[in-house]
C-alpha cells in the first residue's frame, strides 16, 4: 500500500476523487452508476488517503472491482 500511496502523493497535487470500478456497476443490461461511494481526498495526506481507499474497497462484491483515483473536478 505504500508504493500505491507514494505515487498518488507524486501523481496528485490537488485534491482527487476516489471511486470503485466494480464489475456490477454497468453491464449490458442495466447501469449501476452512483450505486458506490465516491469520496474526494487530499493526496498529500496519506492516512487519510489509505483509509479511504480502504472504504471503497469495502464496499466490493467482486475480486477484480477496481480502485479508480482521478483528478477532482469540481
Amino acid at each position: 500500500m505504500y508504493k500505491i500511496l507514494n505515487t498518488i502523493n507524486l501523481k496528485f497535487n490537488e485534491e482527487i476523487i476516489i471511486r470503485s470500478s466494480a464489475h456490477d456497476e454497468d453491464t449490458s443490461a442495466r447501469s449501476n452508476a452512483g450505486k458506490y461511494l465516491s469520496l474526494v481526498s487530499d493526496p498529500k495526506n496519506k492516512a487519510s488517503l489509505e483509509s479511504n481507499i480502504a472504504t471503497i474497497i469495502k464496499q466490493f462484491k467482486n475480486l477484480n472491482d477496481q480502485v479508480l483515483v482521478q483528478e477532482f473536478i469540481d
